[in-house]
């Protein structure tokens, strides 16, 4: 993989489900992901990517919730972290411009997808699909939909989201751009997350064939 590809991708890594542990006096971070239990797939190919990064050290651990379930079992998942690096010191410090054109690019939108991405089915039909940009400043959101239309000729809409009686910004997608852009990141998701992909056009009735 090119340095360039693995930059794109480690981007998109700590934009989604990571926490970026940041020591401004060595001017290195670190970063701490976590996945359940069926989504080793995706871990392990995060633990790939960032492997390649020159002086990264990555470990993937086995983590048990010891609170019991409904069903009477325990949730297993696993946690990845690696070693402080200025390399991710860096990215975080980045214009957010520069990462809005990064985080388009299928690969890495492929991973953003995975990690913030839903789709809502309502009746057994396309309802709607999101991307979580919960914890975005207004104008970040703007910047990636403006780099996103640049990319794709189309982008999806800001939507108020109200969660726990606080107000948020989120990414809306139409069934079409659900479809488009899971053409455009299929090849790029892994087992576990397809279900997150628009596979098939949903028929309203059979007059729909």
């Amino acid at each position: 993989m090119k340095s360039c590809e693995i930059k794109s991708q480690t981007i998109a890594i700590m934009h989604g489900d990571c926490y970026t542990d940041v020591n401004h006096n060595s001017g290195k971070a670190r970063l701490d992901i976590y996945h359940n239990e069926k989504n080793l797939d995706l871990i392990m190919k995060k633990k790939m990517i960032l492997e390649q990064i020159t002086g990264v050290v990555v470990t993937v651990t086995e983590k048990i919730d010891k609170r019991q379930l409904k069903s009477g079992g325990v949730r297993k998942g696993y946690r990845l972290q690696t070693n402080f690096s200025r390399y991710f010191y860096k990215i975080n410090q980045a214009p957010f411009k520069y990462i809005a054109k990064q985080l388009v690019k299928p690969e890495s939108l492929a991973l953003l997808w995975q990690d913030d991405g839903t789709v809502c089915w309502k009746d057994g039909y396309f309802s709607t699909a999101t991307l979580a940009t919960d914890d975005w400043e207004s104008w970040k959101v703007d910047e990636l939909r403006k780099e996103w239309n640049k990319y794709y000729g189309w982008c999806p809409v800001k939507m108020d989201y109200k969660c726990r009686d606080k107000m948020y910004l989120r990414l809306r997608l139409i069934k079409e751009q659900a479809e488009k852009l899971s053409d455009v990141i299929r090849n790029h998701v892994v087992g576990s997350m397809k279900y997150k992909l628009i596979t098939f056009k949903t028929l309203k009735s059979e007059n729909d064939l």
